[in-house]
């Protein structure tokens, strides 16, 4: 039976000399792989889409529960962020972005709440100032880490407090070492307590530290988030 759904592309890799596996977090179906033929992105602009990290795309599909990868029959475009392509630093999220997704949701299942939430942030890459952009993956980590129900417990906290990443909250530091990390733990709190619209005053190794500590947090609860490759990238350009 052919179904209709909505999906997110988050990444598209070689299968073979003809084809790729799409792999997609849709609205209906959760986490899904998708054969698709190379030669058919030059033909149809649907297509084509699915060949691009954070493409949102509407497909139709003969979804079969008993297979790891499915078959589109038809493929439209709802949304193709175009930032990334003419801005450097855009374009280091979106690919930052797509590729923990991809390592996050890998197995998730249908949540229509978490759909909206990264379809939402999706589009926010086209809309927020320079200023924004710089820090945008890390209010988006922030976000996604209350989405998920994993965002560290922040009540009670005084500064000086590090953030334990097995307890998932803020505790007093415990030698030189971990005093050293209270600064970026402050930055953390302020972050998630803080209204995202008034944007957090933070320069350029401010956002390494702290882009680090979140992804060390969710490597905690995602192993393998450490093994990402695109933020390298971020710190480079922040560097």
């Amino acid at each position: 039976m052919l179904t209709d759904t909505s999906a997110v592309v988050l990444k598209a890799v070689r299968y073979s000399d003809t084809n790729c596996i799409v792999h997609t977090y849709t609205e209906r179906f959760g986490s899904t792989s998708y054969l698709v033929s190379r030669s058919s992105g030059r033909k149809s602009g649907g297509l084509r889409a699915l060949f691009l990290p954070l493409s949102v795309v509407q497909i139709t599909t003969d979804h079969r529960p008993n297979k790891d990868i499915q078959r589109i029959r038809e493929a439209s475009i709802l949304h193709t962020p175009m930032r990334p392509s003419v801005d450097p630093i855009a374009n280091a999220i979106a690919l930052f972005v797509a590729e923990l997704l991809d390592r996050i949701l890998r197995s998730s299942d249908c949540d229509p709440q978490l759909f909206a939430f990264v379809t939402d942030e999706i589009r926010r890459i086209e809309d927020v100032d320079a200023r924004s952009m710089a820090s945008f993956h890390l209010y988006f980590l922030g976000a996604l880490s209350w989405r998920l129900g994993i965002m560290p417990d922040v009540e009670g906290y005084r500064r000086g407090d590090v953030l334990c990443c097995e307890e998932g909250r803020f505790r007093p530091a415990v030698g030189r070492h971990e005093t050293e990390r209270s600064e970026v733990s402050y930055l953390l709190h302020k972050m998630l307590t803080m209204p995202r619209q008034e944007g957090l005053v933070i320069d350029r190794n401010g956002r390494n530290k702290l882009l680090a500590l979140l992804l060390q947090y969710f490597d905690h609860h995602f192993p393998g988030v450490s093994q990402l490759k695109s933020p390298r990238i971020l710190q480079e350009l922040f560097t």
